[in-house]
């Protein structure tokens, strides 16, 4: 486990913490790319957390948010793709064509001189 995953997995696993630092750090482990272990962890504490009879609604609710945001794919940031990926490739195969056409043109003979 990363050295910034390992504290936030600590709070969320203190039972002495106030339970909305705890969900906080939940909320922190899953907002950005983290082990599979340390994620499916993270969902097994929420999952506790809304299953609790003791816990307040509001925690219930926040737990149950955190963990749909976890599951629900339509809401990851959309991964867009680099212009420039491949340039060089699509370039060099313009040029490839662009030559073909100058080939292919049958060359302008020049007036003969008399």
């Amino acid at each position: 486990m990363s050295d910034t995953i390992a504290p936030l997995f600590s709070i969320m696993l203190d039972g002495e913490e106030y339970m909305a630092q705890r969900l906080e750090a939940a909320e922190r482990i899953l907002a950005f790319e983290s082990p599979p272990d340390a994620v499916e962890a993270t969902k097994a504490f929420l999952r506790e957390v809304y299953k609790n009879r003791t816990s307040s609604s509001r925690d219930k609710l926040t737990a149950i948010e955190l963990i749909r945001k976890a599951e629900d794919k339509k809401t990851a940031p959309p991964q867009t793709a680099n212009p420039m990926e491949g340039w060089a490739d699509r370039l060099g195969a313009a040029r490839k064509e662009y030559l073909k056409t100058l080939r292919a043109e049958p060359q302008a003979k020049a007036p003969k001189a008399e």
